[in-house]
């Protein structure tokens, strides 16, 4: 598995990269490092504040430790900002399906919120000596053009907006399974195998609240994969607050669901039986929003309007209207 994270400066790149490697042991390569590397031996004219010159220029060098990479088998962070817009163009389809990459993205409203807190954090992991040429307007500007760049690709694009995510690093993954899970399918591939998880019911005015899967283009109902050492209930609470920044005082079991209609096959061919714990949510506050790259809209609908389904949605739907509990 490759992970490639880009994003602007200052949003936090090297501190996720740090947190992957940490927990999953992966090898780390710095673009940066990379490029002092070039430019102190001598190699090349160009100087560190030649950044667009400096992503025509290293990108192809950072294209083939990539593909090295993954033609040994190793698992691999690269991280930096010199990853141009087509990236994903540079490699095959096998290739492709072995990337993981995310941007990094802070919202004008985050930076202007938390301008001191970012500058603060700046030397976190690498020391920035003074960081003079940095200022709130740079920080704007230079977060905007990320966003441009890469906001055609949202299920990729980890958007810092009310509150800086603190477990940023298991957004990496989101849209497919989680960690652990990725673990598994390097000894098995794309076969079937067995997934717990939460689903998690919020009704309003008589509708239920439904995501645009940002991998199938379908609508489904807010939940995910049980991690490791983690109660349903806690699973629950975990994936209704991270897709739709929605809490609740309490989580009603309803049904669990399992077999041949929770058979699942992600784009990417990984394949799934899912055995689905779903509860209702009781008692919910918050604003609705999305809050991570797994959906593109979040709406509300009545059983009489309801959207093209995702399969295993589509079974829960039809076990709820039956009950009676979205009238």
């Amino acid at each position: 598995m490759i992970i490639l994270i880009t994003g602007a400066t200052h949003t936090g790149k090297t501190l996720l990269a740090q947190k992957l490697l940490q927990k999953y042991h992966y090898s780390y390569l710095s673009m940066d490092h990379v490029k002092m590397g070039l430019i102190r031996n001598g190699v090349t004219s160009l100087t560190p504040d030649d950044d667009e010159k400096m992503t025509e220029y290293l990108w192809p060098i950072i294209r083939e430790i990539i593909k090295t990479a993954i033609e040994n088998g190793q698992d691999l962070i690269v991280e930096g900002c010199y990853v141009p817009a087509d990236w994903d163009q540079d490699f095959s389809p096998e290739y492709r399906e072995k990337i993981r990459f995310c941007c990094l993205v802070m919202t004008e409203n985050y930076i202007r919120s938390h301008f001191d807190k970012i500058k603060s954090h700046a030397s976190e992991i690498e020391k920035r000596g003074e960081d003079t040429d940095f200022d709130m307007e740079t920080a704007i500007r230079e977060n905007k053009r990320f966003l441009a760049v890469f906001g055609n690709k949202p299920e990729r694009l980890i958007l810092i907006d009310k509150e800086y995510p603190f477990s940023i690093e298991c957004y990496v993954f989101r849209g497919t399974a989680m960690s652990y899970i990725i673990e598994i399918r390097k000894h098995i591939g794309h076969a079937p195998m067995l997934s717990a998880g939460a689903t998690v019911v919020v009704i309003e005015d008589g509708k239920i609240l439904l995501n645009l899967r940002s991998d199938t283009n379908t609508w489904g109902i807010p939940g995910g994969a049980l991690e490791l050492g983690e109660t349903l209930e806690q699973t629950a609470a975990r994936e209704l607050k991270e897709e739709t920044n929605l809490s609740a005082s309490a989580f009603r079991l309803l049904n669990v669901f399992s077999g041949p209609d929770f058979y699942f096959k992600y784009p990417n061919g990984d394949e799934l039986y899912s055995v689905v714990t779903l509860f209702l949510a009781e008692d919910v506050s918050g604003k609705l929003r999305i809050t991570d790259g797994e959906s593109f809209q979040l709406r509300y609908f009545g059983k009489d309007e309801l959207p093209i389904l995702e399969s295993r949605a589509a079974v829960i739907l039809e076990w709820l209207i039956q009950r009676g509990i979205l009238s």
